[in-house]
């Protein structure tokens, strides 16, 4: 699920006067620049001189969870939920968090209790619950889950992409197509929507129309390498060896570190057999 920024509007109220608040504020600014750890910094500065602020605990919390530390970031989303056992957003943030770390059974537990309070969140519930089962493999509940978001909130495209995942798990393609399709209506721009119909014909054999929203993916964002690898994989399937190599190095250059090794390793093997072969 994508975070949201941080609670720009109860803040902006607070009077320039207030240091706690100058700190809240600041964060604020910090962590809409991207700037993480000044954002943490300001935060926690805030918290000092507040140390019952439920409002810096949770944007500190969302701050480490923008910067993919999630232990620290459920750590304030704990005290968050202790300050306000009512909290439906710190009990949203805090499942979307567990499911980060791979810990599902709490994050749905999390989705529930946020669920149970009835609030403004209960798309985002239904939606992060979706996809913890559909971790999980239990597919007709994630389904559910992504159906009733879908009826809260029918312009959502994530949830939309993430109901296809749903039936291309289940081999459904034709309703994962219109699933992509949805979301491309609503964001013609989705590169996510691209690929993700691109691995659909892929796996069909269709891969005129995969090269065709693999490139129209990269087009919207050329350094996606999930896009980036699948058309190196593509290409190298396809028998395309003066390509495929170079298509591999781009994949490559653009992998993040949080990258699995097999995919890493893959590329690099194939560039060496691809290259030694075309120097026979």
């Amino acid at each position: 699920m994508v975070l949201p920024l941080l609670l720009v509007s109860c803040l902006l109220a607070c009077s320039s006067r207030d240091q706690e608040a100058d700190c809240l504020n600041q964060g604020i600014a910090h962590a809409q620049k991207g700037d993480w750890q000044k954002a943490i910094a300001d935060f926690t500065r805030a918290i000092e001189l507040k140390p019952k602020d439920a409002i810096a605990y949770f944007n500190r919390g969302l701050a480490y969870h923008h910067k993919g530390d999630l232990d620290r970031a459920i750590a304030d989303y704990n005290r968050v939920l202790e300050f306000d056992p009512k909290d439906a957003e710190g009990y949203l943030h805090r499942g979307i968090a567990f499911d980060g770390k791979g810990e599902l059974n709490r994050a749905i537990d999390d989705f529930n209790r946020a669920l149970e309070l009835k609030t403004k969140y209960q798309e985002a519930a239904y939606h992060g619950r979706g996809i913890a089962y559909a971790k999980k493999w239990k597919l007709d509940q994630a389904l559910a889950d992504f159906n009733r978001a879908l009826e809260l909130n029918p312009k959502n495209p994530e949830t939309y992409i993430c109901r296809g995942n749903v039936y291309l798990k289940k081999a459904d393609f034709d309703r994962a197509i219109s699933d992509y399709n949805q979301a491309l209506e609503i964001n013609p721009k989705y590169p996510l929507a691209y690929k993700s119909r691109g691995l659909v014909y892929y796996q069909q054999g269709d891969w005129d129309r995969a090269f065709a929203d693999l490139n129209r993916a990269l087009e919207i964002d050329p350094k996606y390498w999930d896009a980036l690898y699948l058309k190196a994989d593509l290409l190298d399937k396809a028998g395309k060896s003066k390509e495929a190599p170079a298509a591999y190095r781009t994949f490559l250059k653009y992998a993040p570190p949080e990258v699995r090794d097999y995919y890493i390793l893959r590329a690099r093997e194939r560039i060496k057999a691809l290259e030694h072969q075309a120097g026979n």
